[in-house]
């Protein structure tokens, strides 16, 4: 194993749902799925029933802690300064909704697990179900969910692991191994994307900080859901990312918004959507954080669905 590279095994899970009767989402469905899935995953693992989970004396034993707050752990090394950390799941919705849903209408939508967070899948395979029972949208729709299948970055077939209420086999996770760098590549949004932290004074996509936001992600998941810590030349590839140069860049802004419920009012969730092509010249140590982003999203929300990428060699 190569120590300077990232070593973050995961699974991409397709969770299919039968809409039970019409109805009109109406809402960006990356928000929707993640905030009905904490909502539900809440109601199965909490025993204290508290308003809020700060100052719970459960907080790092919960498994909706360790799976959708992300408190940081008391003995961390990393991120000592934070209260939070990065949570090991990602959502993704691979394809429009029909707009309306009619009675026995398909939709699916996925979720990438990381690391250790793939050992609880039958706890998630019931929060999925339940969101999907308890109504999604102003109009409380219910679907009911079919099937999940599992996708490993392999490029092996998909293989179903829950149907008709049972668990079937399950696959390790595996992590992604890049293919050859090509000689340039083109990042495509698939979902907007937003700097997150200082680096969204800007508004825009500047380069060198969105390949350290990916090399700082892959770094802090790998910690905390595998155990090991990614011993990378951390200083190199920094210097790297603001050498890289842009071939072409159309990227505009599209604007989205989602209801909060912690706020109690709607927050916006626009940011930038189309593609930008880069010489990957001289950059070769940055490929593989670039490749693993396309699991695992970057940028502000990036659990919720949003700064989803893929990657078109040139």
């Amino acid at each position: 194993m190569d120590s300077e590279q990232p070593q973050l095994p995961l699974a991409l899970y397709v969770f299919r749902y039968i809409a039970d009767a019409d109805f009109r989402l109406a809402v960006d469905p990356r928000g929707l799925w993640h905030g009905v899935f904490g909502l539900h995953l809440r109601e199965q693992c909490c025993v204290v029933r508290a308003a809020d989970c700060q100052g719970c004396l459960l907080l790092h034993q919960c498994q909706y802690s360790y799976l959708f707050s992300g408190p940081r752990p008391l003995e961390s090394e990393l991120m000592r300064r934070y209260d939070s950390i990065p949570v090991p799941h990602v959502f993704r919705v691979d394809r429009d909704y029909p707009e309306p849903i009619l009675a026995g209408d398909e939709i699916a939508v996925s979720l990438v697990l990381v690391g250790e967070a793939n050992d609880r899948l039958p706890l998630i395979i019931q929060a999925m179900a339940a969101a999907g029972q308890g109504g999604l949208g102003p109009q409380r729709g219910q679907v009911w969910l079919h099937d999940v299948t599992q996708h490993l970055p392999g490029g092996r077939p998909p293989q179903l692991v829950a149907s008709k209420g049972r668990m079937l086999d399950l696959r390790p996770p595996e992590p992604p191994e890049a293919p050859p760098i090509p000689a340039a590549v083109r990042i495509r949004f698939l979902s907007p994307y937003k700097a997150s932290g200082q680096a969204n004074r800007s508004g825009g996509l500047e380069m060198g900080p969105f390949l350290m936001a990916l090399v700082r992600r892959a770094s802090l998941l790998q910690y905390f859901y595998t155990g090991r810590q990614l011993e990378a030349p951390f200083g190199m590839l920094k210097a790297a990312s603001v050498q890289v140069r842009t071939l072409e860049r159309a990227l505009r802004r599209q604007e989205a918004s989602r209801y909060a419920a912690r706020h109690g009012e709607r927050v916006p969730t626009g940011g930038l959507i189309g593609h930008i092509d880069l010489d990957m010249s001289d950059i070769e140590t940055l490929w593989p954080y670039l490749y693993l982003g396309q699991w695992l999203n970057v940028g502000k929300n990036a659990s919720m669905g949003y700064g989803c990428y893929e990657l078109l060699s040139l």
